[in-house]
């Protein structure tokens, strides 16, 4: 499995509320269609078609009667990845980025279990890379233009939001029945810069030395105060969030891939208790 755990949680998760038959089983109740049975009702030709009769019923055999059989719907579960594109992205963390969600891609792929459980995916970007088998939907200066947009193609089912949300106010614009993990992709110095590093820039003339232990510490404080607003603004509004890390240790992809699954996977969790 390429994300177990990740695997395991979706195996759980509920199906959307769409037409259709997939192997989730939905809330409601209904005859004549795929489904888990528990039970049977007399036939009505007002409630029910004529196919719909259960030819096989013990009871029917029994007492003259027509039954049709009750079940509990079986869904489909329509799953949204979307990659969002930040300026402020290296190219390096930009490919990155891109690597984990083909790679969450693939592991939705493998553990959806519905023969029409389907995997939607999107790269929100300024330019279509070309990455296959996702659609690009063209970013604009306007970040609520382009958060109500995501919400719209995020709208039912389970969808993954790769982002740093620092331009991409979604909380303003997702409906609060949506079930949405953002996985915040980030460098581990956006959460603290190490110490005795020099001088380091951080653009538009600021910059920190974090030799100075008092400037450091200053600085880590201002970064900690940012990432704890940005979860609690995404967690108000109903979206679980999975911190993943960019490594640069880690050859070729820069992640840690068993910390993603693990901060992915209890994301899902959350997320399906909605």
């Amino acid at each position: 499995m390429l994300l177990p755990l990740t695997q395991e949680a979706l195996y759980e998760f509920d199906a959307s509320e769409m037409p259709g038959s997939g192997d989730h089983n939905g809330y409601d109740i209904a005859s004549g269609m795929p489904g888990l049975v528990i039970g049977e009702a007399i036939y009505d030709p007002i409630l029910h078609r004529p196919e719909d009769i259960y030819h096989m019923s013990v009871r029917g055999a029994a007492t003259g009667d027509m039954y049709v059989q009750v079940k509990k719907p079986e869904r489909p579960l329509a799953v949204n990845v979307v990659i969002h594109e930040d300026s402020r992205d290296h190219p390096m963390f930009a490919r990155a980025k891109e690597h984990l969600g083909g790679l969450l891609v693939d592991a939705l792929d493998e553990a959806l279990p519905g023969a029409q459980d389907v995997t939607n995916c999107y790269y929100m970007g300024k330019r279509d890379l070309g990455i296959s088998d996702f659609e690009h939907l063209a970013l604009t200066e306007d970040a609520d233009a382009n958060a109500r947009l995501l919400a719209e193609v995020c709208n039912g089912g389970l969808s993954f939001v790769l982002s740093r949300f620092r331009r991409l106010p979604i909380e303003r614009h997702i409906d609060p029945t949506d079930k949405m993990v953002g996985v915040l992709v980030s460098h581990p110095a956006e959460y603290a810069f190490p110490a005795g590093h020099g001088v380091i820039s951080l653009g538009g003339g600021e910059e920190v030395n974090t030799n100075r232990r008092g400037q450091l510490a200053r600085k880590n404080a201002e970064l900690k105060a940012v990432n704890v607003a940005t979860d609690a603004q995404l967690n108000a509004a109903g979206i679980a969030t999975a911190p993943v890390l960019f490594d640069p240790r880690v050859p070729y992809h820069k992640w840690n891939t068993e910390a993603a699954d693990r901060a992915i996977a209890q994301a899902v969790t959350t997320v399906a208790r909605k």
